[in-house]
């Protein structure tokens, strides 16, 4: 049996977009998020340091509800190193630390940088990790 159907472009991008919010859920909600994270890590993790932060004076809405989440502000940038991989990296690695990053090519626009150093095995060894906004460019 042969079956031919014909699908407005915006229809599919619309129920595309559905689908995607249904999966991953409000960007908003899981920043909210973030705070919990935050302490459960610090938690689970003692001498860790787990940085956020917030842009001061826009409050972050749900984009359905606009109920506010009561939150600082709009997340702008956050930083993770382990007590354990601190640790670790003072006793065994080599006193030489690299920085690397990448982009985050979505409409957030960021970068995710990396520390490492070297272990005695001279593999790289991940110290810390950072999400950060990108530089503005003044042209």
């Amino acid at each position: 049996m042969d079956i031919q159907v014909d699908f407005n472009p915006n229809v599919l991008r619309r129920a595309r977009r559905k689908c995607m919010k249904n999966i991953k859920g409000i960007d908003a909600d899981q920043y909210a998020k973030l705070w919990d994270y935050r302490m459960d890590l610090l938690q689970r993790n003692p001498n860790s340091t787990i940085e956020l932060q917030f842009e001061s004076g826009k409050p972050q809405y749900l984009t359905d509800s606009c109920k506010c989440l009561g939150l600082p502000g709009v997340f702008k940038r956050m930083y993770k190193c382990f007590g354990r991989l601190k640790h670790a990296f003072k006793l065994a690695c080599r006193k030489v630390i690299g920085l690397d990053g990448t982009h985050i090519k979505n409409h957030y626009k960021g970068q995710i940088l990396t520390t490492v150093g070297v272990d005695p095995n001279n593999c790289m060894y991940p110290l810390a990790y950072a999400v950060v906004e990108t530089e503005k460019k003044d042209c």
